[in-house]
């Protein structure tokens, strides 16, 4: 997270906290250890019990984590606040400045939902 001073903190719906020249992102992180299929990685991306999609109130991005790659992909919630299961192909998960690219695109999307 370049430019940003993220903590992890222990809080309803998100897990990372990061402030950056005055503005708060508010990062909810789903990891999986290894691919679901040869092909495609696979992340629960619910909250709570019973499980519920995530949804604004509970997060700004999502950074779901490959921990075998050591990779990292950011979404807006906005994008995933219709589901419980996020799917990505493995390659997706390799590409060039994958967690500068995600963000950058992540974080201008929650701005104006604030």
């Amino acid at each position: 997270m370049q430019g940003w001073s993220p903590s992890i903190i222990n809080a309803d719906g998100f897990d990372i906290i990061a402030v950056r020249q005055g503005e708060t992102l508010r990062v909810q992180s789903k990891a999986t250890e290894r691919p679901f299929k040869p092909s495609q990685y696979q992340w629960s991306c619910s909250a709570s019990r019973p499980k519920r999609p995530l949804t604004l109130a509970d997060c700004d991005v999502v950074a779901f984590v490959g921990l075998d790659i050591r990779r990292v992909y950011f979404a807006p919630v906005s994008r995933v606040c219709e589901q419980i299961t996020f799917k990505l192909p493995v390659a997706q998960m390799h590409e060039r400045d994958l967690e500068s690219a995600t963000l950058k695109a992540a974080y201008p999307m929650t701005n104006g939902n604030k």
